[in-house]
């Protein structure tokens, strides 16, 4: 349920975790869209951005986060690349932090809704049309006018921070990863969402104070009617018992899917991409994100054995994932799990190789994948392990159009497959350099 949303690697570094309160302090859930505006080639997701010394003290004071020189000189030392410039980027990734399995889909879900024609891009007018913020949380509350919330969010995107009138999924992304640092409870941002983007055909179903899943399991989401998140002093007894009840429940779930985790990065068979690649099967573009429960046991059972999972462990897992308002099962956030975290070489690994493909899009064409693969430096087959021509041969069977029927790829599906590939690839250098050698990437 809602936690902390602080992540690891900020609330290691007492100057990055006094910046991000001081920018929420200032301006709530804006104050990290706020800095970013203060360095407007930040929001261009392929440039890594350096600047001064300078430049970061005067934006850290725009925004509300001016910090005394020994703890700048700290900040500026952490985030260093040489002598003279602070990787921006990194810096701004780190302050908003990591967003949970759950937040990373409900984001997903919103923006599948709104990129119809699923090219990685949603055009400005259409996001600023599609936004309906008279059934947001705040709004609700009586805490913010609808107007408040309107502007709020048009001002993140506008001509200046997307001058070609275009949304890409990893400025969506960054936006709501920014939204959720100032956001403790997962079931308050996943009710901001679903209301602000239509995900549920009855938005008000998912403010409720508890949750019945159609096996009649109650879920205590620590909210009122009204969708304000309850303090700890107000819960009631029946509150405590079902808080605790609900913890339980999802520790039992956390340790299945973990042992459907640690068999897909065994390695032994592409699992993860056979399994995501056959529950997307059954969600057709334009796609929900959401699947039947019977399309998942089929999905489930077929790719992860039941000597690993049981039947009975799958519908257990199955109800954990299904979705509040509309029954169906969030099949995005069990892949995340599954996934679990992905350090950053392999992530740029992956993304530069994608990039590359894709000319900063977030499909590709299937055919570009087949074309382009190179197998003749394949670490793998140096090793021994496998033959070049058996590698040829997997990769040419996992894209193909039984797999891929539109002729279509995501990135999602594209990264799937390398992490099936890099469990058997324990060293990230050694990671990093089949990517180069299978995309000819420079080094």
């Amino acid at each position: 349920m809602g936690g902390s949303v602080f992540n690891e690697s900020s609330m290691s570094d007492p100057v990055v975790a006094k910046v991000k309160r001081l920018l929420i302090r200032s301006s709530g859930t804006d104050g990290i869209r706020l800095l970013a505006r203060q360095f407007p080639s930040s929001y261009d997701p392929y440039v890594e951005v350096l600047i001064t010394r300078e430049e970061l003290a005067a934006g850290l004071a725009a925004g509300g986060a001016t910090l005394p020189e020994p703890e700048l000189d700290k900040l500026y030392k952490k985030f260093e690349k040489n002598k003279n410039s602070f990787g921006l980027n990194e810096f701004l990734a780190t302050l908003r932090g990591t967003m949970n399995s759950r937040r990373k889909a409900i984001v997903k879900r919103a923006f599948q809704r709104i990129d119809t024609n699923s090219d990685g891009f949603i055009d400005l007018r259409e996001l600023r049309a599609r936004y309906s913020c008279d059934r947001h949380p705040a709004v609700l509350q009586g805490l913010s006018s609808a107007d408040e919330v309107q502007a709020e969010f048009l001002a993140s995107f506008d001509d200046q921070t997307n001058p070609d009138g275009r949304v890409s999924r990893e400025e969506f992304e960054a936006y709501y990863a920014g939204v959720s640092a100032a956001i403790d409870s997962d079931d308050y941002f996943v009710a901001m969402l679903k209301a602000t983007w239509t995900l549920d055909e009855n938005p008000e179903a998912t403010l409720a104070g508890t949750f019945a899943s159609s096996t009649g399991r109650a879920r205590f989401t620590g909210m009122d009617a009204t969708g304000r998140v309850k303090s700890t002093l107000d819960y009631t007894l029946e509150d405590k018992k079902l808080r605790l009840q609900t913890l339980n429940q999802a520790d039992a779930v956390a340790k299945l899917v973990n042992k459907a985790r640690l068999y897909v990065r065994a390695g032994k068979t592409a699992c993860l991409f056979a399994l995501g690649s056959a529950l997307r099967l059954r969600d057709p573009p334009p796609r929900a994100g959401l699947v039947t429960a019977g399309d998942f046991y089929e999905a489930f059972a077929t790719n992860i054995p039941q000597t690993i999972l049981s039947m009975d462990e799958a519908r257990t897992i199955c109800d954990e994932y299904e979705d509040e308002g509309t029954g169906g099962i969030d099949y995005n956030r069990l892949l995340f799990d599954l996934r679990g975290d992905v350090n950053g070489i392999r992530q740029a690994a992956m993304a530069r190789a994608f990039k590359q493909l894709s000319g900063k899009r977030d499909v590709v064409d299937l055919q570009a994948i087949r074309r382009q693969f190179q197998v003749y430096k394949h670490p793998l087959a140096a090793k021994g392990e496998t033959t070049k021509e058996q590698l040829l041969t997997n990769f040419l069977e996992a894209f193909s159009l039984k797999n891929f029927p539109t002729g279509i790829v995501s990135i999602d599906e594209f990264e799937d497959f390398w992490l099936d590939i890099g469990s058997r690839v324990p060293d990230d250098r050694h990671f990093d350099l089949m990517m180069q050698s299978a995309w000819n990437l420079d080094s």
